[in-house]
């Protein structure tokens, strides 16, 4: 899975990225968990909450935004693998993976 995800990395910054649902809150939430103070990460949420309360959909995103807001495309930055108490790449997808199944 990282594999694949490492594909998207690679794409142009504005590709667009299109969901099959809107999970774009719920996953906000999760991220602020284990990133909390990426401020690219904290102005999306404001951002989506405001749209999310006035039925506006969130999709399509971009790879740009995302790589700078989802930690699953972010298995490489040393705050989140502190937060995971890793800092094998693997691992650190694994254990995020993990905590989101939880949460």
């Amino acid at each position: 899975m990282l594999n694949s995800l490492n594909q998207f990395r690679n794409l142009p910054e504005t590709t667009r990225v299109w969901c099959a649902h809107e999970y774009t809150l719920n996953n906000l939430k999760f991220a602020l968990t284990v990133d909390a103070d990426n401020r690219d990460l904290q102005d999306r949420f404001q951002e989506v909450t405001v749209a999310r309360s006035q039925n506006q959909a969130t999709i399509p995103s971009n790879i740009g935004l995302e790589k700078r807001t989802n930690p699953f495309l972010r298995w490489d930055i040393p705050s989140l693998q502190s937060a995971v108490n890793s800092h094998d790449p693997i691992q650190t997808f694994a254990r995020l993976r993990g905590m989101k199944d939880q949460f």
